[in-house]
């Protein structure tokens, strides 16, 4: 019908169908449509989202240099937009330490974990705080810093259980218990 913007959130639909009742492998083709039909017809705001969402696919299949080269790219396109509220370029720094953390570039990891942190918390976005604070957490473990991922992980359990999010909560009990 020529509707490119259905088209690409159809894709996005399906593709976190997919990904939620499958997996990332069955989602990863539509995620990929969706950003392909959107760099085409000009949305910036829906590849952002597009864009965070193929990164964190690729990330969830240890792909992660394609992962990376997502999330940069989701990163620069919500920065460029004119009247953004940060919310796109949150998530895909969070993800970009995320991703950094897994290539074991825990400096690199903790830089944007902590930059995420304040963009989330511009952006008014506790829960994706949260995980930022979980993730950093698990970055200064690593990096044996003990007392920061406490701190950290204190921090996300402070977000977490005030949102109800015990599944999140238990998992923080846990890190901090070890």
């Amino acid at each position: 019908l020529g509707d490119s913007i259905g088209e690409a959130q159809s894709a996005l639909n399906t593709a976190d169908a997919y990904l939620a009742m499958e997996g990332p492998e069955v989602a990863l083709v539509p995620f990929q449509r969706s950003v392909g039909v959107l760099r085409d017809a000009g949305n910036e705001s829906m590849l952002v989202i597009a864009l965070n969402n193929l990164g964190e696919v690729y990330a969830d299949l240890g792909r992660l240099a394609a992962a990376e080269k997502c999330l940069l790219e989701a990163r620069s396109v919500s920065a460029g937009m004119a009247g953004a509220t940060g919310y796109g370029e949150a998530h895909a720094v969070r993800n970009l330490g995320r991703v950094y953390l897994e290539q074991g570039r825990r400096d690199d990891a903790i830089a944007a974990l902590r930059e995420s942190l304040l963009l989330h918390r511009a952006a008014g976005d506790v829960h994706s705080q949260a995980v930022a604070l979980r993730y950093l957490g698990r970055a200064y473990q690593e990096a044996a810093d003990q007392s920061a991922a406490r701190e950290s992980w204190t921090r996300a359990l402070a977000s977490y259980r005030p949102l109800g999010d015990d599944a999140e909560a238990a998992m923080i009990d846990v890190a901090l218990a070890a």
